[in-house]
């Protein structure tokens, strides 16, 4: 099964769906341009106002999921010494942080 890359880029910048096409087109042999694959994405930060913080998303996701098993974990001891007092906690997915919530 193939799945378009405009129906797996619906409702991102387009610079991602030619991004896509562009890798999809190379053969083995082609050099890949790779200031052409770094300017789409830069251009994708410039029209959004994004600012390069040198902090990747997996960090963030790593980090939400270690602090996520410490509270559960704490939550679990609470609940087992009949204290009910301990809140759920609300587990968010940072993959895709939309910063400046443009998108």
């Amino acid at each position: 099964m193939q799945t378009p890359v405009e129906t797996l880029c619906k409702g991102y910048p387009p610079e991602f769906s030619t991004y896509l096409t562009y890798c999809k087109n190379l053969r083995f042999e082609d050099k890949p341009d790779y200031q052409h694959c770094k300017s789409l994405f830069k251009s994708v930060m410039a029209k959004n106002n994004y600012e390069y913080d040198y902090e990747w998303d997996w960090k963030e996701l790593k980090k939400t999921v270690a602090s996520t098993s410490i509270h559960n974990n704490a939550a679990n001891n609470n609940n087992n010494n009949n204290n009910n007092n301990a809140k759920p906690n609300k587990i968010t997915s940072p993959a895709l942080i939309d910063r400046n919530n443009t998108l």
